[in-house]
């Protein structure tokens, strides 16, 4: 999924997950006034829509709303930032429910797992197997449900965090044999690296990180402030004159 970033008019941040190292870091809420925001621009597959390709079908499989949206909302996220999980069980039931499912805005998401968190790309792959065979958002729910589980095993315990990932995967109805084949030829980890890469490039310091329009938000904001946002940009978007 690929995206391209327009000027910012807006950046409002929120506690967030960076690494310790100096790069990103934390940051505490602060909120910068601007402009109204632009119309967001549309993502772009990383593999050619005409091809049916696990790592496509992976691609296509982690969007979501209304076709007919003009309107996205690119979220980055990395599955074993507590930052992430707090905006997964606090904001997004409910900026799915009024935005994406009311077919208001359309979703994509992009995997930034943080070097300090030793499963977070696995659990990128994992869920990225799960939407080759069209279930990405329920591996997605199950996978921060049960992050506390996987979080704490060593980092260097990789089976067991591939075996908790299989089981997930059985309880989100993903057809086995499709999901262990994706899995054991590393199918997805290209598309999981070119997000990460993607993520750096436009200078994405923290997860989760959300790009509306011409709008950043930084971390784990509440529905208030989405609703600012999102209601800001679609405004914005029904003010652009249609093109001749």
């Amino acid at each position: 999924m690929h995206f391209r970033l327009l000027a910012v008019a807006l950046v409002i941040s929120f506690p967030a997950c960076a690494p310790a190292d100096g790069s990103p870091r934390e940051r505490a809420s602060a909120a910068a006034a601007a402009p109204a925001p632009a119309p967001a621009s549309t993502p772009q597959a990383v593999v050619p829509s005409g091809t049916d390709s696990t790592q496509a079908r992976a691609d296509r499989g982690r969007t979501a709303g209304d076709p007919s949206a003009t309107t996205w909302m690119v979220v980055i996220s990395d599955f074993q930032c507590p930052y992430c999980k707090t905006w997964h069980d606090e904001t997004y039931p409910a900026l799915r429910r009024e935005y994406v499912d009311a077919g208001k805005m359309r979703m994509a998401y992009l995997h930034l797992p943080l070097p300090m968190h030793a499963h977070a790309r696995l659990a990128a792959e994992a869920s990225m197997c799960a939407s080759a065979s069209g279930r990405f958002w329920e591996m997605h729910d199950r996978i921060f449900a049960s992050q506390s589980r996987w979080s704490r095993l060593a980092s260097a315990d990789s089976i067991a965090a591939r075996a908790l990932f299989d089981s997930l995967s059985v309880t989100a109805r993903v057809p086995a044999a499709e999901y262990r084949a994706c899995m054991t030829a590393g199918a997805t980890r290209e598309i999981v690296q070119a997000d990460y890469a993607r993520a750096v490039a436009a200078n994405v310091r923290s997860t989760p990180t959300f790009f509306v329009g011409s709008a950043i938000i930084e971390g784990s904001a509440p529905i208030a402030d989405f609703r600012r946002v999102i209601d800001s940009v679609l405004a914005a978007a029904r003010t652009v004159p249609a093109a001749r």
